[in-house]
């Protein structure tokens, strides 16, 4: 039995399956093109880590190393695990090159004329609850709601080069770079133990050994279809179609 695979397009309406792209704005790109340049080179992790807790920086804001708080940008315990160097950087200095649905904005018009925007906490019978930019949680009536539509831009503010210098840049990538799974931690919600069952299980290669894919993380198969499965690439950013002939 033979698969090929078909890479998904993907655009900036389909949010549930990928990223959204935005385009730089041009007087920054001399600027951004040296901070990535200094931030692909070097860095010092501990110096880094100072600038991830400071106030001009403004990282805690909206993230946590580990912990159960949610807050309006993700998690980032693991972060070195999940994106590349090159990948921190455009996250970091173009927040909105590409965004993730889970941390979208969502711009909320209440009937009273004002606007509110920030990432969806929770949705209620009785209200939206929303991380605004300062990571202060509001509360909105649903019945004060007269419009509501997401956003295409990162609640997370661009122009850090503007607070932050290039080599404090640089040791904030390098921090973030440590932040990967402990060896020999167990991952939330696992045991640190699996016993062996009875019987060894035999597994299959579902493709052949030439069809590679660089860190799959995700696999289904793809709704109303029979032979076909969707596939993951998370340092790639892609998504493939895997058909079975």
């Amino acid at each position: 039995m033979s698969y090929t695979r078909k890479l998904l397009v993907l655009s900036m309406t389909l949010l549930a399956t990928g990223l959204t792209t935005r385009l730089v704005a041009q007087d920054d790109k001399e600027v951004l093109a040296k901070y990535r340049a200094v931030a692909m080179e070097a860095g010092n992790a501990e110096r880094g880590r100072m600038v991830f807790e400071s106030k001009k920086a403004a990282c805690k804001k909206c993230h946590v190393i580990s912990g159960k708080e949610r807050l309006a940008g993700p998690d980032l315990a693991v972060i070195g695990d999940k994106l590349t160097r090159e990948q921190l950087i455009q996250s970091v200095l173009e927040p909105s090159a590409t965004i993730h649905p889970d941390y979208a904005t969502l711009n909320v018009i209440t009937n009273d004329g004002k606007a509110h925007t920030g990432v969806l906490r929770q949705r209620t019978d009785n209200e939206i609850e929303l991380f605004d930019a300062e990571g202060k949680l509001q509360k909105i009536p649903l019945g004060d709601v007269d419009e509501q539509h997401r956003g295409n831009v990162s609640l997370m503010p661009t122009g850090l080069f503007k607070t932050v210098k290039a080599g404090e840049f640089a040791d904030l990538i390098a921090y973030l770079t440590t932040l990967r799974q402990k060896e020999g931690d167990a991952y939330p919600g696992m045991p640190a133990e699996i016993p062996q069952i009875a019987k060894p299980v035999r597994l299959q290669p579902f493709h052949s050994a030439e069809m590679r894919f660089d860190h799959p993380v995700w696999f289904i198969a793809k709704p109303g279809t029979k032979n076909e499965f969707l596939v993951v690439d998370q340092q790639t950013r892609k998504i493939w179609r895997l058909i079975r002939r």
